[in-house]
């Protein structure tokens, strides 16, 4: 009984820690997204730290780069904006590989005579 208990007590553990992650991450894209700079470069900084995923990561990048032109920080702005751009040079470069693949490998198949 009592390692019932336990087991019990360390899983309502887990999904609160869980659902607190959850609302944490929710605030964060709403202060990111949000008009306050102050709440929104750490926010947003969270967000890229986390890395969701790529577009995320991108939206992120691009928000913080607003708030910190608000506060004039524009070195720092300008070098948000070209993370973003690159982040989504890199993406575009692996979706259209990811396109290419198949035919690749059909050419390459018919190069070694494997296929007709």
């Amino acid at each position: 009984r009592a390692n019932a208990r336990s087991s019990l007590l360390a899983a309502a553990a887990i999904v609160a820690c869980l659902a607190s992650i959850g609302r944490a991450a929710a605030d964060d894209t709403s202060d990111c997204n949000g008009p306050d700079p102050g709440a929104g470069i750490p926010a947003c900084t969270r967000l890229i730290e986390s890395a969701a995923s790529a577009d995320a990561v991108v939206a992120a990048y691009v928000a913080r780069s607003k708030h910190r032109t608000l506060l004039n920080e524009l070195d720092e702005a300008l070098a948000d904006i070209d993370e973003a751009l690159g982040r989504e040079e890199e993406a575009e470069r692996q979706q259209d590989a990811e396109y290419w693949k198949p035919l690749k490998r059909e050419l390459e198949l018919l190069r070694r005579g494997d296929r007709v």
